[in-house]
């Protein structure tokens, strides 16, 4: 290798050479495969044409010397002779077919002509002297033809007189499959061969690039690599590699005094780092929330309980500016730059914020003013502490406490109201039996029959809103009951005019109430709703849990929504719709609403309205779930 050069050669010029000499090795063999391939053919040709040469003059002699001249005798007694004779030589030379073919067309031919093709013997092959000098003319051999379910080839000897045109052709047809199939796919075959050669040449050049291409890539890498080492090393060319583990060795070297001196600064880094990660474990481990804000509105701490009141994650707000988190006018962003720009401070101040799924919660905030060694607002940090619980248990108490009021007070008016309706009722009922059946005052007498009944039923729904509740408590499955309430109002859905829509994401979640009270709440809703849409619209019910609870406790609350695209309710009615006998309706009494809100409170729940005129009106049930049966046993454990 060294004494023709090759060992001077980078790594690519030798994969180069390489992949040539693959290439003319395979061209080599290709090749010579051919070459044989076609010596095979041409023997296997020539003893074709020996053999039916060797039958076709052996069999013509015969034939001249046995057989009558056409002009000697008749044509049917000559072709009745020449039947046997050809039959006995195409038995002896064991040909596929022999025939006599005379001018006139017809020919004695062995064996018996089934779906073999005609013969058609060149007009050569009748005129005089075709032979020359004891031997047949090439062009009395047909090409390969296919006839009878296989290919087949016909030499035509003529039979004459000497110097005389031929009175007769013998006709010796062979079976040659083989070599009518190559014949047919000869050219097929030269393209597979250019095919494979360019297939060769292809994968070839694919080859280099797929082989070459890393091996540039890291002796370009070395190149680069000899501007990081101050030692002096030999320039690197493109395709060569062997340099590429010298230049590493030295390069980890260099590397390892490196990590020695950076293990000395590090060090001191941790001593000026220690009061930074005390500082970071004090805001990760309290639980109020804790937000600090750079001069430029820059979010700089926020702490996990931040984030969990926001519903955030920490990649949300790392880096980003108030405005981005909180909005422009949010709460957050006022008071911070309020402080900054005033210096003033809060120190228990309650606001109500949304969150980034739309839910809202109430804080209680604190804020200070963080000021640098000369006395500059360096920035503002807010204590953060969540107040939504406290505050929903507050209406819940001042809302019981107003039940129990207005049960005391409805109590005795209800009664005397009762008494009042019971002797209206009765007397208008006995003037009713009185009064003939074509008296016209008949239909006064049942307008305040019916009137005094609606009394009954407003007085008896106001009496079951003022009494305390009495829940029969039981498991309830959430989507269970939403189903149960929609079964009455199916039916009526079917017009077509009202789309609805249910979606569950509750799985099996269940929880622990009154099945009876909660269907009359989630009821007056869907009924609400319906009514809200006179015109048509869409109806959509959905479940979901909330991201609320402790983790890990398997009770998260969850949440039943009613949706419908109706009138909607107006901006100022909106704080009054769960206000006893406060209704928008003409015939309404106003309790509906009332009594589910009732309802709700009493499983320990909240409802929520959000409204727009015009485009619909969303309620929202928040009620504490239950564990499941495999979470209270996977606690046991």
């Amino acid at each position: 290798m060294k004494a023709w050069g090759v060992g001077r050669l980078d790594f690519t010029a030798k994969i180069r050479l390489f992949a040539l000499l693959s290439f003319l090795f395979l061209l080599v063999i290709l090749l010579s495969a051919t070459v044989l391939f076609g010596e095979a053919n041409r023997q296997l040709e020539r003893e074709l044409e020996e053999r039916l040469t060797l039958v076709a003059r052996v069999g013509g002699q015969q034939l001249q010397d046995a057989l009558p001249r056409p002009e000697a005798g008749a044509v049917a007694d000559l072709r009745a002779r020449a039947q046997g004779q050809v039959e006995v030589l195409q038995r002896e030379a064991g040909v596929a077919r022999v025939a006599l073919l005379l001018r006139d067309g017809s020919l004695a031919e062995a064996p018996a002509p089934g779906d073999s093709r005609p013969f058609s013997p060149p007009l050569q092959a009748w005129q005089p002297r075709v032979e020359a000098e004891g031997r047949a003319p090439r062009l009395l051999f047909t090409d390969y033809y296919w006839a009878g379910g296989g290919y087949f080839r016909t030499l035509f000897w003529p039979l004459r007189e000497s110097g005389q045109a031929p009175w007769a052709l013998l006709a010796v047809e062979e079976r040659a499959n083989f070599l009518g199939f190559l014949d047919r796919v000869r050219w097929l075959l030269l393209a597979v061969y250019l095919a494979g050669l360019g297939g060769a040449a292809g994968l070839g050049w694919l080859f280099l690039r797929a082989v070459l291409r890393p091996y540039a890539a890291l002796a370009s890498a070395a190149r680069d690599l000899q501007a990081l080492t101050p030692e002096p090393l030999p320039q690197a060319a493109e395709g060569d590699v062997e340099s590429v583990p010298g230049l590493f060795r030295r390069l980890v070297d260099r590397l390892q005094r490196q990590e020695a001196e950076l293990s000395r600064l590090y060090a001191g880094a941790d001593r000026r780092g220690g009061a930074a990660a005390v500082e970071e474990s004090i805001l990760g481990s309290i639980t109020s929330g804790v937000i600090s804000v750079r001069p430029d509105l820059t979010l700089m701490v926020f702490n996990r309980p931040a984030l969990q009141i926001f519903g955030l994650t920490e990649g949300e707000v790392r880096g980003r500016s108030c405005q981005e988190v909180f909005g422009p006018t949010g709460p957050i962003t006022m008071l911070a730059a309020e402080a900054l720009r005033t210096g003033q401070t809060h120190s228990r101040l309650e606001l109500s914020v949304t969150r980034s799924d739309g839910t809202s919660r109430w804080l209680g905030l604190a804020s200070s003013v963080v000021r640098d060694a000369r006395g500059e607002a360096a920035g503002v940090t807010f204590l953060l502490t969540d107040l939504t619980e406290v505050r929903r248990l507050q209406e819940q108490v001042t809302f019981q406490e107003s039940l129990a009021k207005v049960g005391q007070l409805s109590a005795g008016i209800a009664h005397e109201f009762r008494n009042a309706l019971g002797a209206i009722l009765g007397f208008a009922k006995l003037l009713q039996k009185r009064l003939p059946a074509e008296d016209l005052r008949l239909v006064h007498v049942q307008a305040i029959i019916d009137e005094t009944n609606n009394l009954e039923t407003t007085l008896r729904d106001f009496l079951a809103y003022a009494r305390p509740a009495r829940l029969q408590v039981a498991a309830v499955g959430v989507q269970e009951l939403v189903e149960e309430v929609l079964d009455p109002y199916r039916v009526p859905l079917q017009d077509g005019r009202v789309e609805l829509n249910c979606r569950h994401e509750v799985g099996e979640a269940q929880i622990q109430g009154d099945r009876t009270a909660l269907r009359q709440a989630l009821g007056n809703l869907i009924r609400n709703a319906l009514e809200a849409m006179p015109g048509g619209g869409r109806l959509s019910l959905s479940t979901r849990r909330l991201p609320e609870g402790p983790e890990g406790d398997g009770a998260a609350p969850v949440e039943i929504r009613v949706e419908d695209t109706g009138e909607g309710i107006a901006a100022e009615d909106t704080a009054r719709i769960f206000t006893p006998f406060f209704t928008t309706k003409e015939h309404g009494t106003g309790l509906g609403l009332a009594l589910a809100q009732k309802a709700v409170v009493a499983h320990g729940g909240r409802i929520e309205v959000e409204s727009r005129p015009g485009s619909g009106t969303t309620f929202r049930i928040v009620l504490p779930a239950t564990p499941t049966a495999a979470q209270v046993r996977g606690e046991a454990a």
